[in-house]
């Protein structure tokens, strides 16, 4: 083959050693062991040309680089350079031109202008990704496991298409590497997806979407059937109680106090309108609720419920001296509580739902209340001890056997229901007697004693526990017992 006698443009490539690729300015191209880019050019890669002389002498010579369409280079302005220079092409779809003037050289032979000119290797840009057909953003998925397709138009040039998930929980089914992508959702994971077009021979160069945000359609409340306070006037009434939402196919209804949602102190989930039931008053908190996400609404109501009966009722002493006990109630709201004295000998002092009650014998005391549309409540009664202690302990400390005294036992509802001892040391209950039943039997020792043996108890410190009867409103009253 003819070998030319005029300059030769030389291009390398190097990433990690320079590929030689001598390409002449002539029509001529030798190929390098390595690389042949005389066909087109990778865009956004360091290639560096040369002037390769033949039989021409270089001597002299200076150089002028000029080129198109190249990143580190002015269109068309020359550049002074030696017989070597570098170029990066842009990802243009367009040619990669190159222009060297020679000039001043010894010869004048060699004073030449050479041009070289190849297709840049251009990756178009990348357009919106779709979900199921559509480019609303942000994309919403309905709840539950479903089929979602994701497509993003061809891209000019692409081999490849890479897509990457942060949707969570999700599953690849098919068309990775190409422009369209099936994927299988969970029950609600959200997150994000993008793709990335590249092409096999322009490893420099890629062309990346934006990512498109996949939500999936969170449950709201948006409204209960009864709203504010609502009044139970006892455990036979009952309040249907219904929901709306959106994005929710059921309603989680949570009880809290003496309230029930279909007669269970457990939170429901239902679609259908639950039943509202009471024993005291309470509150039920709404939340909308879908299933095919799994989630709960980050909003709710609450519906107060009223209840028109007196419960957690209470009695303390209030003044051991003068034997005035507090009596107490819930309350209830509206209504009016009438006091009065059933048996014995005391002063009421009513307030509201309170009554200090002052008696030295003893006395019986019930309340009723008057609700707005409910009508009078059920009585509560409460009993009260005579003045002073209602029983004594002796001996204490004792070894074989602890005597219980009641200073009366004629007024059954003033005796405890039962008495128990538990060990100091292990907090376990080692005796108990149901006072109920010797009342019953009229067991009592001397008429008004019970007595407890002890003979059979390690040695130590123990608790009396007076336990009070469903009627009493009292506390449980500890008594220290020493066992020696």
């Amino acid at each position: 083959m003819k070998r030319f006698t005029f300059y030769r443009l030389i291009w390398l490539l190097a990433i990690t050693s320079i590929a030689n690729v001598s390409i002449s300015f002539s029509q001529s191209v030798r190929d390098s062991p390595n690389n042949d880019y005389s066909s087109s050019a990778p865009p956004d890669q360091v290639i560096p040309y040369i002037v390769e002389w033949g039989s021409l002498s270089a001597a002299g010579c200076s150089y002028e680089w000029k080129a198109w369409n190249s990143i580190n280079a002015v269109d068309g302005i020359g550049i002074p350079a030696g017989n070597g220079f570098s170029y990066r092409w842009k990802n243009i779809n367009a040619n990669a031109k190159i222009e060297v003037k020679t000039t001043g050289c010894s010869s004048s032979g060699s004073n030449k202008t050479m041009t070289y000119e190849v297709p840049i290797r251009y990756l178009g840009s990348i357009g919106q990704i779709s979900v199921n057909g559509s480019l609303s953003e942000p994309a919403t998925i309905g709840c539950g496991v479903q089929t979602v397709t994701f497509t993003v138009p061809a891209v000019t040039n692409a081999t490849n298409y890479y897509w990457n998930s942060s949707l969570s929980g999700w599953t690849y089914i098919s068309g990775q590497g190409t422009t369209t992508l099936t994927m299988q959702s969970n029950g609600g994971g959200t997150g994000t997806i993008k793709v990335t077009a590249t092409r096999s021979d322009a490893s420099n160069v890629e062309s990346e979407s934006s990512p498109r945000t996949v939500n999936r359609p969170a449950p709201s409340l948006s409204s209960i059937s009864q709203t504010g306070a609502y009044m139970l006037c006892n455990s036979s009434s009952s309040l249907n109680l219904s929901a709306t939402g959106t994005s929710a196919d059921s309603y989680v209804y949570t009880p809290w106090g003496g309230v029930k949602i279909n007669g269970s102190t457990s939170p429901v989930t239902s679609s259908s309108p639950v039943t509202i039931t009471a024993t005291a008053w309470g509150y039920v908190i709404v939340n909308a609720y879908s299933s095919g996400c799994g989630t709960t609404s980050s909003n709710s109501q609450t519906l107060q419920i009223n209840y028109g009966q007196i419960t957690n009722a209470i009695q303390w002493l209030f003044d051991a001296g003068s034997n005035m006990w507090q009596c107490s109630n819930a309350g209830i709201p509206g209504a009016t509580f009438t006091w009065s004295l059933v048996s014995g000998s005391a002063t009421l002092v009513p307030n509201i739902n309170d009554c200090y009650v002052t008696t030295t014998g003893g006395a019986t005391v019930e309340v009723t209340a008057s609700v707005p549309g409910c009508g009078t409540s059920s009585a509560v009664q409460y009993y009260i001890p005579p003045a002073g202690s209602f029983l004594m302990t002796y001996p204490n400390p004792t070894k074989d056997v602890l005597t219980i005294e009641f200073k009366t036992v004629e007024v059954k509802e003033s005796l405890p229901a039962s008495i128990s001892l538990y060990s100091e040391s292990s907090t376990r209950l080692v005796k108990t007697i149901s006072v109920k039943d010797v009342a019953e039997k009229n067991t009592f020792r001397d008429g008004n004693k019970i007595e407890l043996g002890v003979s059979d108890l390690p040695r130590g410190i123990y608790y009396l526990h007076i336990n009070p009867n469903d009627k009493q409103k009292q506390e449980i009253q500890k008594v220290r017992i020493r066992l020696d």
